[in-house]
């Protein structure tokens, strides 16, 4: 989700990007099916976390897993947004 803000005679002042991640598989029927319930939600639980709660407790090694994780994501996230926008208006990336 993009946000901007609008300051007097200017075009804008500042964005502001809302990323969310969305798992590749939302729910597992297998493991469901042999019972496992937990296991069989887990993919959307942990693709979730990642944009949930920004900057968790990295005194742990999960939490410094997540911690990688939250700031690829976001990266990769935001670069794919300059290139979208970058060949919304350019034929190639040669001018980058």
């Amino acid at each position: 989700m993009t946000r901007r803000w609008w300051a007097g005679r200017a075009k804008w002042a500042n964005t502001l990007r809302l990323w969310g991640a969305h798992p590749t598989t939302l729910f597992d029927l297998h493991r469901f099916n042999a019972g496992d319930y937990a296991a069989a939600a887990e993919p959307e639980a942990l693709a979730r976390t990642l944009s949930r709660v920004l900057y968790p407790d990295d005194g742990t090694e999960s939490g410094k897993e997540l911690r990688l994780k939250q700031e690829y994501f976001l990266t990769s996230a935001a670069l794919q947004d300059i290139l979208r926008r970058f060949l919304a208006e350019h034929d190639d990336l040669s001018a980058l």
